[in-house]
C-alpha cells in the first residue's frame, strides 16, 4: 500500500480528467499524504479542483516548486517524502 503520493502538478495536470480523479482518490478516499511537485509554468491549477482539494489538507499536501531548474527543490522533495515514511528499525550492517 502506498504511504505517500507525489503529484507532479501543472495547469495541464489540473485540466486532465484522469489526473483529477487520481488526485481526488488519493486525497479524499485513501487519505494518504500527497506532496505537490509543482511543474510547468503556470499557477492556474491553484484555482482548480486540485487547489480546492488541498485547501483543507495543507499539512498533508506540502508543495515543492520545481518549475525552474532547482537542485535544492529535489532535495526538498526527498525530505518531504522521508517525512511521511515510517522510520525503519531494520538496519543492515554492510561492514561484516
Amino acid at each position: 500500500k502506498a504511504k505517500v503520493m507525489i503529484a507532479c502538478v501543472s495547469d495541464e495536470y489540473a485540466n486532465s480528467k484522469n489526473c483529477r480523479m487520481e488526485f481526488r482518490f488519493a486525497v479524499s478516499t485513501l487519505k494518504i499524504p500527497t506532496i505537490l511537485a509543482v511543474v510547468g509554468t503556470g499557477y492556474i491549477w491553484e484555482r482548480s479542483e486540485i487547489g480546492l482539494l488541498i485547501a483543507g489538507h495543507s499539512l498533508s499536501c506540502p508543495k515543492v516548486n520545481l518549475q525552474s531548474e532547482n537542485e535544492a527543490g529535489l532535495l526538498d522533495l526527498l525530505k518531504e517524502v522521508q517525512r511521511f515514511l515510517p522510520v525503519s528499525s531494520d538496519t543492515t550492517d554492510n561492514d561484516s
